[in-house]
């Protein structure tokens, strides 16, 4: 179904990109922007390009800034998964306060709260 759905937005963009290259073809437009001293004289469609970059960049820009904190996130989650695991194995086995312990510490991590808290709780 999504091969469909994808087939068919790609059908659409195609259909739109020939109509508005139909209207362009015959007359590009002229855009002209004043700014402080600085001019720029374009076609539409190359400021349209122009845009488009644009947005690329900044949002390049805010994922790189945005990464460190997500590799954190991921490491946080990674870590609390871990004591999950190993507080429900020492539960199983018997060591009462090992698995005290990691399941307390895995618990700082909001998802595995609830479940965290129910096995400390055995």
């Amino acid at each position: 179904m999504k091969l469909w759905r994808w087939a068919l937005w790609m059908l659409l963009a195609a259909l739109v990109a020939a109509l508005g290259w139909h209207a362009l073809a015959s007359d590009p437009g002229y855009v002209l922007l004043r700014f402080h001293g600085w001019q720029l004289e374009s076609t539409v469609v190359a400021l349209a390009l122009l845009i488009l970059l644009a947005w690329i960049a900044l949002g390049l820009a805010w994922r790189l800034l945005r990464w460190p904190f997500g590799a954190m996130s991921r490491r946080h989650r990674r870590i609390s998964r871990k004591r999950f695991s190993e507080g429900l194995l020492a539960l199983i086995e018997g060591r009462h306060g090992d698995a005290q312990r990691a399941l307390t510490r895995a618990a700082r991590f909001g998802p595995l709260r609830a479940p965290a808290l129910l096995a400390e709780a055995e």
